[in-house]
């Protein structure tokens, strides 16, 4: 971790904004709790994540998610053009502790017209050192042009398919969805990370499979 004063993360924003105002995101939680930032330039990571503790209004702490992204993506390297978005919300499991911060990422390769998207989910706790409670792969998409046929101006061939879910926090649960298909990859169909659709509750340092009730306000663990 990285700490900063409001005055240096505006002064990042700001200094990033002029060059790549496009790619530059300022993340409205309520009272701008979080922000993401593309990095400009050959030494920074891609995406910058910066987070305000409630406890410090005037001190921001930057975390380095590349250690996590990289476990889940062997091949992700520090500087490539690997990731496409990064999103990143303030959210609270149980309602009462330290905060966590959910974020939200992804992105693809490409060559010569084939390319392939990774979405994937991260929770990090902030409970001291930002500890990482929750990593998925939650969508994967190919993409495959046309090539031309042997009639001038046609195209064949072609594909396109994905594999997705949603997974999101709601009222202190863990929701996931069951997977969306749609189409055949060509390559080895690729698989999300394997999670039984519906909701879990983080009790006792993991995450715990839970039944609702009508009420829906007091889980069972199954």
């Amino acid at each position: 971790m990285t700490y900063w004063t409001r005055r240096q993360v505006d002064s990042i924003q700001a200094a990033l904004g002029a060059t790549r105002g496009e790619r530059q995101q300022r993340l409205g939680d309520s009272a701008a709790r979080c922000r993401v930032f593309f990095g400009d330039g050959t030494d920074d990571r891609q995406f910058r994540l910066f987070y305000r503790p409630l406890a410090t209004p005037t001190r921001w702490v930057e975390i380095n998610l590349n250690p996590w992204l990289r476990r889940l993506n062997p091949w992700l390297k520090e500087n490539d053009n690997y990731l496409a978005y990064m999103h990143a919300y303030v959210v609270n499991l149980d309602r009462r502790g330290p905060e966590e911060i959910m974020v939200k990422t992804g992105g693809g390769t490409g060559v010569q017209g084939y390319r392939t998207v990774v979405d994937q989910t991260l929770l990090l706790s902030l409970d001291g050192p930002p500890r990482l409670l929750w990593q998925s792969i939650d969508g994967r998409r190919e993409e495959v042009p046309p090539t031309p046929s042997v009639e001038p101006g046609e195209r064949v061939g072609g594909n396109r398919a994905e594999r997705s879910r949603t997974v999101a926090l709601r009222n202190g649960l863990m929701y996931v969805s069951s997977i969306h298909k749609s189409g055949r990859f060509e390559e080895p169909d690729p698989q999300l990370t394997p999670i039984t659709p519906g909701y879990y509750q983080y009790q006792k340092g993991r995450f715990r499979r839970v039944t609702l009730s009508k009420s829906a306000a007091h889980p069972k663990p199954e």
